[in-house]
């Protein structure tokens, strides 16, 4: 059955901005509000009938009050009104029990007060003070009430009103754990509902995604091209997501040259992964068809194209999105590499030691300053050196035993031990460095690695 003015009064002061948690104590407080209202009235009628004026006026001081909290919870003061309710409980339960003395069991209201309190008040220091207030209540006035006779002597068929009391006081501890069951369950269907569909949305995102990983690692630069040109390599690729923002791009130069580029663009995942393909896109019409393969002026030219095409004419937005990379050019005829490079170094072990390769300062994409052209170094290379080119999510990433960065100081150190090894040795120990450092630590960023030897 339903009772549309029974649930308008219930639903009092809950609007859709109220915060689930608190509307269920609204409708706890407004049903025990609305059930009191009711008695009251009774009492006040029946104080009147037998010519307990005083009585009478005690019962209609609990009328007004109730009315009150009605009107304080329609105001949205919600908070006012449990504490309004808690104090004037207390005083009309005491003034109701000097009237009538113990036999009418008034005095078990007290009981209720620290139930109700327990429900509307979430602060711990709130709870526990009125939970002593109202224990020193009922014994001060169980102690009082007991050494003094009571105003009125309830006789005959009015000392029934004893049970009656009692019963309310049941159906009050009653309606208020059926309400929260009934608000509990039905929020627990809906919370299930929602959660069936985020599981589904959800699921279709990440296949999403887990599509766009494919064509991503198809336009990566295949292992057969690796192993045309190079006799001994590693690639260490970890995406923090399903799509990354780090790439490898790598090809033979009309020329013969073999050209490799380890690229970090803005972001990672998605963002990320969208910024790559862009990426590798213009470095091969930049490469294979326009003809460029001095590394400076391929990152010239990236750099050209990625701004006209991040800021089209006509554009409300500036981007500054692009990437940090370093390229390099392997004459191995002649053992020359050539690099250029934004941000992101070279390294080479030779002989226990390493020598860092520096770059340019500067992404490639638009920035704040003067945009400089890249510039050319030129390296001799010898056998047996081990060229290691990289982005920064390894030495960014947390982890160890304080939970700080790894660091590119112990990076560095790590190559310098393991650059003798066999480069599958090496991806090998990379990869298990990696994983004993981040441990239970969230991925904070794409990692590449990428292993040379001559």
């Amino acid at each position: 059955m339903r009772f549309p003015l029974l649930n308008r009064i219930i639903d009092t002061g809950i609007t859709g901005d109220v915060p689930f948690a608190l509307a269920n104590k609204i409708k706890v407080f407004n049903t025990a509000n609305l059930i009191i209202l009711v008695v009251s009235v009774i009492y006040t009628a029946l104080g009147l009938i037998f010519g307990y004026h005083l009585a009478a006026a005690v019962t209609f001081y609990s009328i007004t009050s109730n009315l009150l909290c009605f009107y304080l919870v329609s105001q949205k003061k919600h908070r006012s009104a449990f504490h309004y309710a808690v104090v004037y409980g207390l005083i009309f339960l005491s003034a109701f029990s000097i009237l009538f003395g113990l036999e009418t069991n008034s005095h078990y209201y007290f009981l209720f007060l620290p139930i109700a309190v327990s429900l509307f008040f979430d602060k711990e220091k709130t709870v526990v003070t009125y939970f002593i207030i109202c224990v020193i209540a009922l014994v001060m006035n169980v102690g009082y009430v007991s050494m003094r006779d009571p105003v009125y002597f309830v006789e005959g068929n009015l000392a029934l009103l004893a049970y009656p009391n009692l019963i309310f006081i049941m159906i009050l501890i009653f309606l208020a754990i059926r309400v929260f069951r009934s608000d509990n369950q039905r929020y627990a269907s809906q919370i299930e509902e929602q959660k069936a569909s985020i599981e589904e949305k959800n699921k279709d995102i990440t296949d999403s995604i887990t599509y766009a990983k494919r064509i991503q690692r198809a336009l990566l630069t295949s292992e057969s091209v690796f192993d045309r040109s190079l006799k001994e390599y590693f690639l260490f690729y970890e995406p923090k997501d399903i799509v990354s923002g780090d790439f490898y791009w790598a090809t033979t130069a009309p020329d013969g040259s073999f050209l490799l580029l380890t690229g970090d663009c803005t972001g990672h995942g998605v963002p990320g992964a969208f910024m790559s393909l862009l990426n590798i896109s213009m470095v091969n019409e930049i490469v294979n068809v326009r003809g460029i393969t001095d590394p400076s002026a391929i990152l010239n030219a990236q750099r050209e194209g990625l701004i006209a095409s991040l800021n089209p004419e006509g554009s409300t937005e500036v981007s500054r999105d692009g990437m940090d990379c370093s390229l390099c050019r392997f004459d191995f005829t002649n053992k020359k590499l050539t690099i250029a490079g934004a941000n992101n170094p070279v390294w080479i072990v030779r002989d226990g030691q390493l020598l860092e390769l520096k770059t340019d300062k500067q992404p490639v994409g638009l920035h704040e300053g003067v945009q400089k052209d890249f510039t050319t170094q030129h390296i001799d290379l010898r056998s047996g050196d081990m060229i290691y080119t990289l982005t920064d999510g390894f030495a960014d990433q947390f982890g160890g035993d304080k939970g700080k960065k790894y660091k590119y100081s112990r990076l560095k150190e790590l190559l310098i031990q393991i650059a003798g090894r066999t480069v599958a040795d090496q991806k090998f120990i990379v990869e298990k460095e990696f994983r004993a450092w981040k441990r239970e630590y969230d991925q904070v960023d794409d990692v590449l690695v990428v292993g040379i030897k001559m």
